[in-house]
C-alpha cells in the first residue's frame, strides 16, 4: 500500500495472480485515498485498506481481514457498493462505468463449505447462472486454507501465492517459502516484503 515504485509492482505483480491476469495484466495502478466520506448525513464512512485504480479505470478495494469474519461479507459487499457508486461521474452513461473489484485476503477460513483458497463471486441470476453484469466482481482469498505439506510444483498461481503470503514470516517454513519465491512469480513481493520486515 506504500506509493513506491516497489510497492506498487508488487501489488501489481499479487493483483495479476489472485484476478488471473495473464492474458490482460494489470500494468499500471495508482493509488487513491481509501477513506470515503459520508455523502449524506447519517451515511456510514468506508476506510478501505488500500484502494486503488488501474490504468483502464478499474476500481480496486484490497483488504486483509484477519478477525470478525462472521459480517466480513456484509462489510466487503458495502464496500463494493462504494467503488460502483464511485466509478462512474456524473453525466456519463453508464455503458461507460468501470469495473469495480474487491480482493480479500483472509486469514482464517471464510467459506467452510468451499475447499479451494480462492472464491470469485459476482451478480448472477440464481437458478441459471445468467450473469447480470460484470462491472462488479469479489475475490477472497482464504490463508486458512492453505495446505503447508502439498509441493511448490503441485501448487496453481494463487495457491503459490497463498501459501507465500501465509508461510512469508514463519520461521519452520523458509526453505518451503524460498522455493515458492524460486518458482516465479512473487519476486517483487518478496522483496517489498523483505523491505518493509
Amino acid at each position: 500500500g506504500r506509493d513506491t515504485d516497489e510497492s506498487r509492482g508488487a501489488l501489481m505483480e499479487i493483483l495479476n495472480i489472485i484476478l488471473e491476469r495473464k492474458d490482460d495484466p494489470i500494468m499500471s495502478i495508482v493509488l487513491k485515498n481509501p477513506v470515503n466520506t459520508d455523502d449524506r448525513e447519517n451515511e456510514k464512512e468506508t476506510i478501505m485498506d488500500i484502494r486503488a485504480e488501474t490504468s483502464s479505470g478499474e476500481e480496486l478495494d484490497i483488504e486483509m481481514q484477519s478477525g470478525n469474519l462472521r459480517v466480513y461479507p456484509d462489510r466487503v459487499l458495502f464496500y463494493g457498493g462504494r467503488l460502483v457508486n464511485s466509478s462512474l461521474q456524473q453525466g456519463f452513461k453508464y455503458d461507460k462505468m468501470k469495473k469495480s473489484i474487491v480482493v480479500s485476503i483472509i486469514n482464517g477460513i471464510l467459506f467452510s463449505e468451499h475447499d479451494s483458497c480462492h472464491s470469485i463471486f459476482d451478480v448472477r441470476e440464481r437458478n441459471t447462472g445468467l450473469l447480470l453484469s460484470d462491472r462488479l466482481e469479489f475475490h477472497f482469498l482464504e490463508l486458512g486454507k492453505v495446505d503447508g505439506q502439498k509441493p511448490v510444483e503441485k501448487l496453481t498461481d494463487v495457491e503459490r501465492l497463498a501459501a507465500y503470503l501465509k508461510y512469508a514470516n514463519v520461521e519452520e517454513k523458509q526453505d518451503y517459502v524460498q522455493e515458492i519465491v524460486d518458482s516465479e512469480g512473487i519476486t517483487m513481493t518478496e522483496n517489498a516484503y523483505r523491505k518493509v520486515t
